[in-house]
């Protein structure tokens, strides 16, 4: 007969030689979890809840992105707005001096540029005043306001003065 000690490597070989395929057919319950969600429904929400995360960041560093680009576009207008009243402003103070070099009398003018005249989608407009200046009858003092473009509610104003010296009458 055999010994208890033999019969329990039997069993311990008969266990071991039960191939995997066997093992794999019985089904194992899964440990539940406390709420009652299982591994992979809670891994599911997890990574739903970082790609919201994730879109909201996006939409945030979008959104500035977009309002720094409209604020620079609006500076880069008034820059341009402002240069081209500068020019305007010293172009009526070459006109103020040719007309005042043409005839002694001129006092100024309100001198309207059209948009094809500036090569720009709005027109200007420039203000030109002349005054006498105390005590000096050949002196005449220029002022001109230019405004740039001329029929928007938004636009840049430049103002120049100088004083020119007048030709004696002939």
């Amino acid at each position: 007969m055999r010994s208890n000690h033999q019969r329990g490597q039997n069993r311990v070989s008969n266990v071991s030689t039960l191939d995997s395929t066997e093992l794999a057919e019985v089904p194992q319950p899964l440990p539940e979890r406390e709420g009652g969600f299982d591994g992979a429904r809670g891994r599911r929400g997890g990574v739903l809840v970082v790609a919201m995360i994730c879109l909201v960041l996006i939409s945030l560093i979008l959104s500035s992105l977009l309002k720094l680009s409209t604020m620079h576009h609006r500076q880069m207008r008034y820059e341009q707005q402002q240069l081209q009243a500068d020019w305007l402003a010293e172009s009526g103070l070459e006109r103020a001096a040719g007309r005042l070099a043409a005839d002694r009398n001129y006092s100024g003018e309100t001198w309207k540029v059209s948009a094809a005249d500036l090569g720009q989608q709005d027109g200007g407009e420039v203000q030109i005043s002349l005054a006498a200046v105390a005590d000096r009858p050949e002196v005449r003092a220029i002022s001109v306001v230019a405004i740039y473009p001329s029929e928007s509610s938004q636009f840049a104003q430049r103002s120049h003065q100088v004083t020119v010296r007048i030709n004696a009458e002939p």
